[in-house]
């Protein structure tokens, strides 16, 4: 199995504990696991910028099994979900309640649903929350999919190793369910579309970062910032340097 742990940079020193590794220390010598951490480098959406490359080196070498493991998801820290054909959802009984996941755009996000801890107190009270929340979603008319599929809520104690056995058949059932209808391949296809628009998007960045420092943009940028040329004109401006204005 190959591992890839991303953990949040510093907004101020830039830099990163990768606690992960240290958690896993059980599988650090296991010959069967590669563990490779790595931090956001200011990248958003909860992964970093080189995740999706990372993971293309790992099913190179072999792995039948990557596991993605991000900074933690909220309104915003959604990008796993074009990343990994299946996105499995952790929480705790301390997250809050069902309503609180919905607001984080969870419920759209989640393939399989998993409260951790489940030893503890208010676990059964989310569970049942997360259970009506997830066949609400399901039942809805205008709720998107590409599968049949209702999200599982299941219950693990990881130290304890309770659960684990439910949650890998629920992925292998889930990894089925997109083989069988073609939604797999449909998905990878969404995916390679996705990384040909990033590409372009921080190549177009890099152009006007080597004209800005060449000074070409300079004046430009100058006139926005002292308020004597709005953002939009400039932008035309900037195509029009890049040769990218539309006909």
């Amino acid at each position: 199995m190959g591992i890839v742990a991303v953990d949040p940079s510093s907004p101020f020193t830039g830099g990163a504990v990768l606690g992960d590794r240290i958690r896993m220390q059980g599988h650090a010598l296991d010959t069967g696991v590669f563990i490779r951490s790595m931090a956001t480098r200011g990248a958003f959406g909860g992964l970093a910028r080189a995740t999706g490359n990372a993971i293309k080196l790992l099913a190179a070498f072999g792995f039948q099994w990557v596991l993605i493991e991000t900074v933690g998801v909220g309104q915003t820290e959604l990008d796993i979900m074009k990343l990994a054909d299946t996105t499995v959802v952790v929480l705790v009984p301390e997250s809050g309640d069902a309503i609180q996941t919905m607001k984080a755009g969870l419920m759209e996000a989640a393939d399989v649903f998993v409260v951790n801890k489940a030893d503890r107190a208010g676990a059964p009270a989310l569970m049942a929350e997360l259970k009506f929340a997830a066949h609400l979603a399901y039942t809805s008319p205008g709720a998107p999919r590409d599968i049949d599929w209702e999200v599982p809520v299941l219950a693990t104690e990881a130290q304890a190793g309770t659960g684990i056995t439910e949650l890998f058949d629920a992925i292998a059932q889930h990894r089925a369910a997109l083989t069988t209808t073609g939604a797999l391949q449909e998905r990878r296809r969404a995916r390679r579309r996705d990384e040909l628009r990033a590409l372009l998007v921080d190549e177009f960045m890099a152009r006007v970062d080597d004209r800005l420092r060449a000074g070409e943009l300079a004046t430009t940028f100058q006139r926005v910032a002292d308020d004597e040329m709005d953002p939009y004109s400039a932008a035309q401006a900037v195509l029009a340097v890049l040769s990218l204005r539309p006909s």
